[in-house]
């Protein structure tokens, strides 16, 4: 399996590490939904990358699960070790937090220790428990793995991702380039903004309009050193993705004028 991935990162140009991730992301979703039993459904960038084919790459999991199940982080470790030793890899449970705050939120770092990247890799799973949104089912295979190859995941629908992440956008403390990056793609590939989406999700984190407006108004702040933003998002993209500072302004603009009807007061 490693050498399968460092094979792909030297052809994309990218880190050896970003493809061993997502060999990573793929085993901790199938154990979780295949082994574990989590019923729940995964959203955000690694939706995005994994199943919607995002060029960026997303590091982390999340997810929004219906409850918490016993000993599932425990459970996980152990079948992620189970997996992942006969090719050397070191599973880890570094970190099972849960946060009560609204919705409650439980984190779980997983660390795998991979001899041939002489480094371990950090791979964390964010939990949020929550009624969960609207999904479409997706295939996922994970053709590395001694046991079963396949699972269905149910993955949020275009629309609720373009939801989470406008509020992403208006509620984060600080703007993130990804967000606005996944923002823009999600438009680009003309998925409706959906006020029925992002009220559900206002009401899921009990946050208001006004709020989400106040934050949305930061946006044009980016345009401003676009360097220093464009480089931080072509870290996460593959060289042929790659923006140039003039071309993330536009993204930036282009984003900032689809979402100026929610700005305004209703």
């Amino acid at each position: 399996m490693i050498e399968r991935a460092l094979k792909t990162a030297e052809a994309v140009g990218v880190p050896p590490s970003y493809i061993v991730q997502e060999y990573l992301q793929r085993a901790v979703l199938l154990v979780l939904f295949d082994q574990v039993g989590v019923q729940g459904v995964l959203q955000g960038g690694s939706a995005l990358r994994l199943f919607y084919e995002s060029p960026r790459f997303s590091l982390d999991l999340d997810l929004i699960v219906e409850k918490a199940i016993r000993r599932m982080g425990t459970r996980l470790e152990r079948l992620l070790q189970h997996y992942c030793q006969p090719h050397g890899i070191t599973v880890r449970l570094h970190r099972w937090q849960r946060f009560e705050g609204i919705p409650p939120l439980i984190r779980a770092e997983l660390r795998f220790t991979i001899p041939q990247l002489h480094r371990y890799l950090r791979l964390r799973t964010d939990l949020l428990v929550s009624t969960p949104p609207q999904a479409e089912p997706h295939l996922l295979t994970v053709n590395w793995l001694p046991g079963p190859p396949a699972t269905i995941v149910p993955v949020r629908k275009p629309e609720g991702l373009l939801a989470d992440k406008i509020l992403a956008l208006g509620l984060r403390a600080q703007l993130l380039v990804r967000d606005v990056f996944d923002t823009w793609l999600l438009l680009e590939r003309e998925i409706r903004v959906s006020r029925e989406e992002i009220e559900q999700e206002l009401t899921r984190y009990r946050k208001t309009w006004n709020q989400l407006r106040t934050g949305l108004k930061r946006l044009p702040t980016l345009l401003s050193a676009p360097e220093a933003h464009t480089t931080a998002l072509n870290r996460l993209l593959p060289p042929s993705s790659h923006f140039s500072p003039t071309l993330f302004q536009e993204m930036v603009k282009r984003v900032i004028q689809s979402l100026a009807p929610l700005c305004r007061s209703a």
